[in-house]
């Protein structure tokens, strides 16, 4: 069975395994002619006559299947009305927001011993051992397999208390594979040491692009006594891995040579904060900067809770007050200036949301949300900002229901089901790319705050299809049931 078939491949599967004719299955469900039937067997029809021929299927029992059968006839007419590729594009990004982390990958990595024999070793064995030295700098070509990344991330994030780690990852952006890899980096993209680089198709020569999808890791290792040796792995399956010792140093300078010479045709993933001084006016340049990133755009995001941008300046001044003076965050005599600053930064990005004539779609969480009305903190609450006093959250939350109720630019959504916790936040910003940010990050750029700016016109397509014709149609609650639901949050506060 392949991993993803068609409706019209998965429904003749299941008709031969039964051993159903075609004249059986088309009397059971009423048709007068078998015509009808092959058309939709040979994949000749609408998604709309496949949804209702499965309708009338489901109501004839005569395929008695399981319930996990249906789940997953009925996963192909999904994939039958979009395509295989955007269907997994879908599937990741739904899969990001509220599945658990990908576990880490059972792989097993086959090596030449010290007695000449090949041995094998879990992954995460031989990471432990790599990460026995000074440092450890790892070159990544593609391996954008959730599993592997996920043992990866674990391992390292470890190992960076006691070493020197750096991972830098190249991978290929071409059609189908950008959205799927941009999700399986998502357990290591948020970190310091980690950096991504892709190449989108035609903008460099076809053996660097073939170079960017080899799935092979370059291991670089140093010792106390700075010895250095490299190694080197490359993924087989999604199971196995070979590992091959003591690599030339100046083939693996030729290798990385050609790399860096495609540098300026590629596009860095992150946005890192590792470099800047982390002082005050450096935040009223990052309130900047997104200023300028959603000023007059359509925007479509998926975030747990209220964003400090649908929070107006004279609301936030007080917390903003309080905690800078309780964190220290800038010496006094200059804290009106720069909160100054900050309220009208603020004010701008405030009123572009509620005035621009672009729309504006966010999707919440239900359970994020109440926590916000029980404790004044947002998922993503500012390190340097106190909690929201009850009156505060109630103002907030007055604001959020007014302009979803009568401005026709702002719409705001809750999620169906959210009983796991949104891991990611997700932003596109049209025409300027889809902002990946952790879900819990208190934007502390010092220690823990890492984001990703991803301007590819597939992944912006994609994204946006994915919101409006599945994430709108089918997994949020009606307006109805929203602007209940703001109201209940609304009189938990008096």
């Amino acid at each position: 069975m392949k991993q993803y078939e068609r409706f019209a491949e998965h429904m003749t599967r299941l008709l031969d395994e039964r051993g159903i004719s075609t004249t059986e299955l088309a009397r059971a469900v009423g048709f007068k002619s078998r015509n009808s039937l092959y058309r939709i067997l040979n994949d000749q029809t609408s998604s709309d006559v496949e949804q209702s021929f499965f309708n009338d299927l489901k109501a004839s029992g005569c395929l008695k299947l399981t319930p996990c059968e249906w789940a997953r006839l009925e996963e192909s007419l999904e994939i039958s009305r979009l395509g295989v590729d955007t269907y997994v594009s879908h599937r990741a990004i739904r899969e990001l927001l509220s599945a658990p982390p990908p576990e880490a990958g059972m792989f097993t990595c086959f090596m030449r011993g010290a007695d000449g024999n090949v041995q094998q070793k879990p992954l995460y064995a031989v990471l432990k051992e790599l990460t026995r030295g000074a440092s450890l700098k790892l070159t990544m070509f593609n391996c954008c397999n959730a599993g592997f990344i996920r043992t990866l991330a674990d391992e390292l994030r470890a190992a960076a208390k006691r070493c020197q780690v750096s991972v830098t990852h190249y991978f290929f952006a071409g059609k189908g594979e950008v959205v799927r890899n941009m999700m399986a980096t998502q357990s290591i993209l948020y970190e310091d040491w980690y950096n991504a680089y892709m190449m989108t198709p035609g903008s460099g020569p076809q053996e660097t692009e073939a170079l960017l999808r080899a799935n092979t890791v370059l291991i670089h290792l140093r010792d106390a006594q700075g010895n250095e040796r490299y190694e080197q792995m490359v993924m087989l399956d999604k199971q196995h891995i070979i590992c091959s010792g003591m690599l030339d140093h100046q083939l693996i300078g030729m290798l990385d040579g050609v790399v860096k010479d495609c540098m300026p045709q590629m596009h860095s993933v992150k946005s890192n904060f590792a470099d800047i001084a982390h002082d005050a006016q450096d935040y009223l340049r990052y309130t900047e900067q997104y200023r300028l990133l959603e000023h007059n755009c359509a925007i479509m995001s998926l975030k747990p809770d209220v964003p400090i941008n649908y929070i107006h300046p004279d609301i936030l001044l007080s917390p903003v007050l309080d905690g800078f003076t309780q964190s220290n965050m800038t010496e006094e005599q200059d804290m009106h200036q720069l909160v100054s600053a900050l309220y009208n930064v603020q004010l701008k990005r405030f009123n572009n949301f509620f005035k621009k004539k672009k729309v504006t779609h966010t999707i919440f969480s239900a359970k994020a949300m109440e926590r916000f009305v029980r404790t004044g903190k947002q998922s993503d609450h500012f390190f340097a900002i106190r909690p929201y006093t009850p009156a505060e959250r109630k103002a907030i939350l007055l604001n959020l229901r007014e302009q979803a109720a009568h401005n026709p630019y702002f719409w705001v959504y809750f999620l169906k089901n959210d009983e796991a916790e949104m891991q990611a936040e997700i932003t596109l910003y049209e025409g300027k790319g889809v902002m990946f940010m952790q879900a819990d990050t208190s934007y502390d750029l010092e220690r823990s705050h890492n984001e990703a700016l991803v301007n590819h016109p597939e992944l912006n397509e994609t994204f946006k299809d994915f919101f409006m014709k599945d994430m709108l149609t089918s997994h949020v609650l009606s307006y109805q049931d929203t602007m209940a639901l703001l109201d209940h949050f609304i009189q938990m506060l008096g």
